[in-house]
C-alpha cells in the first residue's frame, strides 16, 4: 500500500510539473493578435541595407485574418549564380511558427514563391517590459545586425 502511494504520489508530481511547464511555455508564446497592426522599419536598421535599397521605406501590415502586405520590404533574389539585393511589395499569408524554442513570423508571398522569416523579440533579448519587435538579420546573425521593425 505504500508503495503504491509513492508510486500515485511521484505520478502526480509528476503531471503538475508537465501542466506548470505547458502553462509557462504558453504565457510567453506571443499570440497573433499581439502583432496584428502597421510595422515600420526603424530608422536605426536602414545602414544594414545594401547601398542600392537604402532609401526604400520598407512597411509591412499584419491582418487578422493571416494575410499581410508588404512594401518595399528588404530582401535577396537570386540571379544565375549571385544574389541580388531587392525590396519586394507584395501580397501573402502569415503564421506564428515555434523554432528552436522561440517564436518566428513566417511570411509567404503569395505569387512569388518566396517565403521570408522575421523573428520576435521577447523579453531575454530587449529587456522586461519592451515592446513587441519584429526583426531580420543582415547577414550573419552573429554580426547581430538586425533590421527591426515596430508598430
Amino acid at each position: 500500500m505504500i508503495s503504491l502511494a509513492k508510486g500515485l504520489s511521484r505520478r502526480l508530481a509528476q503531471l503538475a510539473f508537465l501542466a506548470l511547464s505547458v502553462a509557462v511555455v504558453g504565457c510567453n508564446s506571443v499570440k497573433a493578435d499581439d502583432l496584428v497592426g502597421s510595422w515600420t522599419m526603424t530608422e536605426a536598421s536602414r545602414q544594414y541595407l545594401p547601398a542600392d535599397i537604402r532609401s526604400v521605406a520598407p512597411r509591412l501590415t499584419l491582418n487578422a485574418d493571416g494575410t499581410f502586405m508588404a512594401v518595399d520590404f528588404p530582401g535577396q533574389h537570386r540571379v544565375a549564380s549571385t544574389w541580388i539585393a531587392v525590396a519586394r511589395s507584395a501580397r501573402g499569408n502569415w503564421t506564428i511558427q515555434r523554432l528552436g524554442g522561440s517564436d518566428r513570423v513566417q511570411l509567404n508571398f503569395k505569387d512569388e514563391g518566396y517565403g521570408d522569416e522575421l523573428f520576435i523579440s521577447d523579453w531575454s533579448t530587449d529587456g522586461p517590459g519592451s515592446p513587441i519587435k519584429l526583426y531580420k538579420f543582415d547577414g550573419d546573425p552573429d554580426a547581430a545586425r538586425r533590421i527591426v521593425f515596430t508598430r
